[in-house]
């Protein structure tokens, strides 16, 4: 549905503000109310919201995990070592106010899709593989869509480090705006990992 159509409702509500991309009317009803005429209202309403709330962002080292899997896997690792290392990372919601220093949080193809990372300049980002899943009316209209969204993290995070082996990695990183690190199996990855061995045993995790 279109929010528009949802504006007298919102004012209704007790909206102080309304962020909009078409031009609206200004009747009796809605003369209090401050109207934000914006190009695209998902990306205005993410930037004003981290200003609402202080930028907390840049108070943290960010860590942002995209992939079709392993996200979550990648996470816990990292915020595992993160906290071994003495650095608090916690969540997004509860990351300032509870003192933490580091934050990790995975990041869907629809998250970037939807602007709800906006405003976010991530200190790293991660990529760890790309798969056609996730394609069909309510989520991605093709492969080549979900790539491009993938690959809208390396836009906005400072360095980007992300999978040398998978096939798929250069058409994500294709106008990156962030330096580039790789790790993989394969020889030419800048931290290839060799001598692999699986371990069961007390102690090794």
């Amino acid at each position: 549905f279109d929010g528009h159509t949802f504006i007298d409702e919102a004012i209704r509500q007790g909206a102080a503000a309304i962020i909009t991309e078409e031009k609206v009317e200004i009747t009796e009803n809605r003369k209090d109310t401050a109207f934000v005429a914006a190009e695209d209202c998902r990306n205005t309403l993410a930037m004003v919201s981290a200003s609402y709330f202080g930028h907390p962002a840049k108070e943290l080292f960010t860590i942002g995990i995209t992939g079709t899997k392993g996200k979550t896997t990648t996470a816990f690792m990292v915020r595992g070592i993160l906290e071994r290392c003495g650095y608090k990372t916690g969540l997004i919601g509860t990351m300032v106010d509870n003192g933490c220093k580091c934050v990790v949080m995975e990041v869907s193809s629809q998250a970037l899709m939807m602007k709800r990372c906006a405003g976010i300049t991530f200190d790293i980002g991660v990529f760890t593989n790309l798969e056609p899943d996730h394609i069909g009316p309510n989520e991605h209209a093709s492969f080549e869509d979900y790539m491009h969204c993938k690959g809208l993290l390396f836009k906005q995070c400072r360095t980007g480090i992300v999978n040398f082996d998978d096939e798929h990695t250069a058409q994500v990183l294709e106008g990156h705006t962030c330096a580039v690190e790789t790790y993989g199996l394969n020889e030419g990855a800048g931290l290839r990992a060799v001598n692999i061995q699986y371990v069961h045993e007390p102690g090794y995790i």
